[in-house]
């Protein structure tokens, strides 16, 4: 799958839209159309990459005969370069630059050593590697259940945050995982106390372990729904009645579903499917702020034109006016002056 710079739940929290499908192909087209416009406006991506890529021999870039550059391509780690079918010791080499790598945007030969650039011209060296802007993670869970090597269902994940949408990367040992749908699951605990009413104002739910549970995590009691707001000790601080479900009384013992279930393709950019046994840490690939901000942002702009027939207006009758975008250009401009790559050597 080509990765996105936001999520799904991104994009449908900033446009006020309750977790409801009608609108999610929409929503999801908008977000891949925005990640590739803004590859292109950066001239580099934001998103990792385990692999090999060739270099033809360093002097056709310009650069001394000891320093390849890496052209388009940003780079986190290196295990192995390999010249001419010669492979080159870890220590015969530096990444550079050294004070603020990674990314890594070339390579230098230790020059202490009899390390050399030699053999053909074109395709002379392979360099296999992580491929990334940024290596940040955050842990976000364990699995709850053994991830086989084959496996493409539904997988139930026990999430320490609800902070986890359609499009996230995760990463399980070293494969790479994509978010590419969300269900309910059982969560294993009962609605406590007495239960709860079928009064909006009755916010406050028993539960036997609050650790589980996390704020803004949706949660199904019966039919209705519930946004948790806050979870103090064993005890949930819920939004009634959410995304438009029909409030209702909920007697004790009844089951709690939560919103853990993800559906994943496996064995992403680069990495290979494998197993993985129950409680594996998950971690979820952290996105450049202002690179999910844009991304969000242009998201945005392209649904709300796409239900306007791209013909967006600010005010009424003789007031109105074409929208100027002027808050969308000055997002692309902060992202292009932290993150983006002004000039690149060898590169179409």
């Amino acid at each position: 799958m080509r990765p996105w710079y936001a999520t799904r739940e991104d994009v449908k929290s900033a446009l006020d839209l309750m977790e409801t499908s009608r609108s999610n192909q929409r929503i999801d087209r908008a977000i891949a159309a925005a990640s590739l416009a803004i590859d292109g406006a950066m001239n580099r991506t934001f998103y990792p990459f385990l692999g090999t890529f060739y270099f033809p021999w360093p002097n056709f870039q310009y650069a001394y005969a000891w320093q390849l550059w890496f052209e388009q391509h940003d780079c986190v780690s290196v295990t192995s370069v390999v010249c001419n079918g010669v492979t080159i010791p870890s220590n015969n080499y530096y990444l550079e630059p050294v004070n603020s790598g990674p990314p890594f945007m070339y390579l230098e030969l230790n020059l202490e050593t009899n390390a050399a650039f030699a053999g053909p011209l074109q395709r002379t060296i392979a360099i296999t590697g992580k491929w990334s802007y940024s290596n940040t993670e955050d842990v976000v869970g364990a699995l709850s259940v053994q991830l086989n090597g084959t496996d493409t269902l539904v997988t139930s994940v026990t999430w320490s945050t609800a902070r986890i949408g359609v499009g996230d990367i995760l990463r399980i040992d070293t494969e790479y995982l994509i978010v590419t749908e969300r269900s309910y699951v059982a969560v294993g605990q009962n609605l406590g106390g007495t239960g709860v009413t079928a009064l909006k104002s009755d916010t406050f739910l028993t539960v036997a372990n609050g650790a589980t549970f996390s704020p803004d995590e949706i949660i199904v009691i019966d039919s209705e729904k519930m946004l948790v707001t806050d979870v103090i000790g064993n005890g949930l601080v819920v939004e009634r009645a959410y995304d438009g479900s029909v409030l209702a009384a909920h007697v004790a013992g009844t089951a709690i579903y939560a919103r853990i279930g993800v559906q994943l393709a496996r064995g992403q950019l680069g990495s290979v499917a494998a197993v993985h046994a129950i409680a594996s840490t998950v971690y979820k690939f952290v996105i450049p702020a202002l690179i999910n901000q844009l991304c969000i942002a242009e998201s945005l702009s392209s649904v709300l034109q796409e239900v306007a027939g791209y013909s967006r207006t600010i005010g009424s009758g003789d007031s109105a006016r074409a929208a100027s975008g002027k808050g969308l250009a000055d997002i692309r401009d902060q992202a292009a002056q932290a993150h983006a790559r002004l000039g690149r050597i060898g590169a179409v």
